[in-house]
């Protein structure tokens, strides 16, 4: 995967603002990872990926019976760096559903564009305007 400088700072910038939606170390600790690998990406390498990591940032509201969630989703892992939006809903009556949207996936061989993941930028920054956000870390390591 091949990262311009500028590139690189501008999903570096937006992900260290995760770290206030943390509530546990596992967050942080997932967080980090994530930093890491992105800062120390070597753009000629094609290291096989080490790590199997999501980050979720989102939220869920429920009203009586009805509950939604909103959620943007970023992953490393063997297929790469992916960026998702995952909605979920739940209504008593009818049981629960999900739906996931692939915004972007690089591989070891694509170049990373951050103009690419605007929309996935567009959502993270609904999520946080929100008040509501929390970040959720899901880590394995392969």
């Amino acid at each position: 995967m091949k990262f311009s400088e500028l590139d690189r700072d501008l999903l570096l910038s937006e992900l260290w603002c995760f770290r206030e939606y943390a509530s546990c170390g596992n967050d942080l600790i997932g967080l980090g990872e994530v930093i890491q690998y992105l800062e120390y990406l070597d753009e000629d390498s094609d290291d096989e990926v080490d790590i199997f990591v999501t980050l979720s940032l989102g939220y869920r509201v429920s009203d009586g019976g009805y509950e939604e969630g909103i959620f943007a989703d970023i992953t490393i892992g063997p297929e790469g760096l992916v960026f998702e939006e995952l909605r979920t809903s739940y209504a008593a009556s009818v049981g629960s559903d999900h739906y996931t949207e692939e915004h972007a996936r690089f591989d070891s061989m694509a170049s990373f564009r951050h103009s690419e993941i605007q929309e996935w930028s567009r959502i993270v920054d609904r999520i946080r305007e929100s008040g509501r956000a929390r970040l959720r870390a899901d880590r394995n390591h392969v």
